[in-house]
């Protein structure tokens, strides 16, 4: 459990209430208000009426309270109270969305404004369950859909789940949320066993933004590293070609780690 804190949530009356929102973004926080400052500040370049912006906080001890009253004016949402956790702040968020489509951004990363634009066009008209776009890492940009799902998991079918996926909200009625099963990889989870119901997927050439890096299976590799066997065994159980790659993944991460003793 998070540090516990007093719960506040407050909701902007602003928006016109006529007016369909097609996106929802989801912003789940924890003590990293310097980056959250990043993230809100380049979404004043991106909010419209047709965006909320959605605020999950875990109590920081931080200078939270101090960047979000800086922003308040524009942010639609703020829910600041204990949780378990990334995807319980995702879920929360979901649920709390009144987009069509939500998107999830960590702190620190941001939407470009001119991609935003045409992303809300794709939203407005757009069948599918997911909108898959290309994302910027490390001035390297990812693409999506790129196979091989079997090798990679769901980064065979996303960019990125920060950043490049949006997704229609009302998925979830049918397919469940992020399972708490998963501590690092839940996202990735949900993306797998929606491609295995057959869920639409729809690409698009544009890219959407830059992601900054850091999550937390990126903070703790080996950890996700054994929970990506886990989900690849769940979803793609070929047992001697996962044990196989289980192997390499962990030779290779053993390397790096002496690399830089």
């Amino acid at each position: 459990m998070r540090k516990s804190g007093d719960y506040h949530k407050s909701m902007n009356n602003n928006s016109n209430p006529s007016s369909e929102i097609l996106l929802s973004i989801i912003i789940p926080i924890y003590n990293n208000a310097k980056l959250l400052d990043i993230t809100l500040e380049n979404l004043l370049l991106v909010k419209t009426e047709k965006i909320e912006i959605i605020i999950i906080d875990g109590c920081s001890s931080d200078s939270f309270q101090n960047v979000v009253l800086k922003y308040k004016s524009f942010v639609d949402c703020i829910v600041s109270e204990p949780d378990c956790g990334i995807y319980y702040a995702i879920n929360k968020g979901v649920n709390i969305s009144r987009g069509k489509f939500y998107v999830v951004l960590g702190a620190g990363d941001y939407l470009y404004p001119a991609a935003s634009t045409k992303m809300l066009d794709v939203l407005k008209t757009s069948q599918s369950n997911f909108i898959l776009a290309s994302v910027d890492v490390d001035k390297r940009q990812h693409e999506p859909m790129r196979g091989a799902i079997w090798r990679y998991g769901a980064a065979g079918i996303i960019s990125h789940h920060s950043v490049g996926t949006f997704i229609r909200k009302d998925i979830h009625k049918k397919h469940g949320y992020y399972s708490y099963s998963y501590r690092l990889l839940a996202d990735s989870h949900f993306i797998l066993r929606c491609h295995m119901a057959k869920v639409a997927f729809e690409r698009i050439y544009v890219c959407s933004g830059r992601y900054l890096g850091g999550g937390i299976s990126e903070i703790n590799k080996l950890d996700a590293t054994l929970e990506l066997f886990k989900l690849q065994m769940a979803c793609n159980g070929n047992f001697f070609t996962q044990i196989s790659l289980l192997c390499l993944r962990l030779i290779f991460h053993f390397m790096q780690r002496n690399k830089y003793d």
